[in-house]
């Protein structure tokens, strides 16, 4: 590998952890709705916040109704999840609880 290569490398690796999905799948154990946010507790083990898991999202995001709907369905049937969020700017609710901006079921 020649430096260039090598410079490229370590220039783009660190942007990939700042935002992106969650490195691991997780269930979705609690759904719930307050105070104009979507909440959910997750069994993935991705440090968000304080704690593991724990995502929420405004109900005025255009995307919001879908993910809501998206992540009741995932709960219903037990499949797993991933979400997005920003690993240094988690925008904390309740001091555990990150912001995600995007869900995909599998």
């Amino acid at each position: 590998m020649n430096k260039i290569s090598l410079l490229l490398i370590l220039l783009f690796v660190p942007m990939l952890g700042h935002a992106g999905w969650t490195k691991n799948w997780g269930k979705i154990t609690q759904v719930m709705s307050h105070d104009g946010i979507h909440i959910i507790y997750t069994t993935i083990p991705d440090k968000t916040c304080d704690q593991s898991g724990n995502f929420w999202w405004p109900k005025d995001d255009p995307d919001s109704s879908d993910m809501y709907s998206m992540a009741l369905a995932a709960f219903m049937a037990g499949k797993e999840v991933l979400l997005v969020h920003d690993e240094n700017n988690q925008e904390c609710k309740f001091g555990h609880i990150s912001k995600a901006t995007h869900m995909r079921i599998r």
